[in-house]
C-alpha cells in the first residue's frame, strides 16, 4: 500500500522557534531574539468579543468555563490526530472515542483532494507583520499550493462568521512568503462539526485577505505600545 500524502517538506532555514506562553498570550522568539505575539493572541485580541460576554452572560461563568476547556481539549486533540494522518502515520481509529472518531473521519475526507504535504505543525514569523505562528498544515490541495487550517465547532459555520480564520491562513502565507519566497496563493479553512456528518471546507484565495492581515497586525502593535 502506497504512502497517503506524498512528502515535500520546506526547509525554513531556521532553528524552531521557541514559543511561551503566558496569561496575556502566546508569544515566539526568533533565532533575532525577537519576541512575537502569536496569530491567534493578536485575532484575540482585534477581534469583537461582544458575543462572547453575551453568551458567558446568559450560560454563567462556570458553564462557559467547562464549555471552554472541553472545546480546547477537542481541538487539541483532534489537531494531533490530523497531524498524524498528513504524515503517513497510522492512527488508531478503534481506540477513539465516538466523538472523536467522527469528527476523525470528517477530517479524513477533507483531505482527499490533497496531493504533496509541505509542512505540518510549522512555526512561522514575519518582521514585517512582528508576529509568529504555528500553521496547521502547508499543502497542494486540488492542485493549488495552499495553507490549510482545521477548526471543530460544536455548531456548523457560516462564512461570515469565520472571517478571523481567513486572516490567520493569510498571515501564515505571508510569514511562509518572508521566510522562503514561495507562495501558497489560497487558503483553505476545515471545520469539522459536532452536528453534522461533514466537515465545512471553505477555500479562498490568500490575496483577498492578505490587506486585512497586515492592518490587523499594524494596528495590534499601535495597541500594546
Amino acid at each position: 500500500m502506497g504512502l497517503r500524502f506524498k512528502q515535500e517538506p520546506i526547509d525554513l532555514k531556521c532553528p524552531e522557534l521557541e514559543q511561551v506562553t503566558t496569561d496575556a498570550g502566546r508569544y515566539y522568539i526568533t533565532p533575532d531574539g525577537n519576541k512575537y505575539s502569536s496569530v491567534t493572541t493578536i485575532i484575540g485580541a482585534m477581534s469583537d468579543k461582544t458575543w462572547l460576554e453575551e453568551w458567558k452572560e446568559r450560560v454563567g461563568e462556570r458553564e462557559a468555563e467547562r464549555v471552554s476547556r472541553q472545546a480546547a481539549l477537542r481541538g487539541t486533540q483532534l489537531h494531533e490526530l490530523a497531524e498524524t494522518w498528513v504524515l503517513n502515520r497510522d492512527v488508531n481509529v478503534r481506540a477513539l472515542m465516538p466523538l472523536q472518531r467522527m469528527l476523525f473521519n470528517q477530517i479524513k475526507k477533507s483531505l482527499e483532494p490533497v496531493d504533496i504535504v509541505y509542512g505540518s505543525e510549522l512555526r512561522l514569523y514575519s518582521n514585517r507583520l512582528k508576529s509568529a505562528g504555528s500553521c496547521d498544515l502547508f499543502c497542494k490541495y486540488a492542485g493549488k499550493k495552499t495553507v490549510l487550517d482545521f477548526k471543530t465547532s460544536r455548531n456548523p459555520k457560516e462564512e461570515e462568521d469565520i472571517l478571523g480564520y481567513f486572516i490567520q491562513c493569510a498571515m501564515y502565507a505571508y510569514m511562509m512568503f518572508e521566510m522562503t519566497g514561495i507562495m501558497f496563493p489560497q487558503i483553505a479553512v476545515v471545520i469539522s462539526c459536532d452536528a453534522s456528518n461533514d466537515a465545512s471546507v471553505f477555500v479562498k484565495p490568500t490575496r483577498d485577505y492578505l490587506p486585512q492581515a497586515v492592518t490587523m497586525c499594524d494596528e495590534y502593535q499601535k495597541l500594546i505600545s
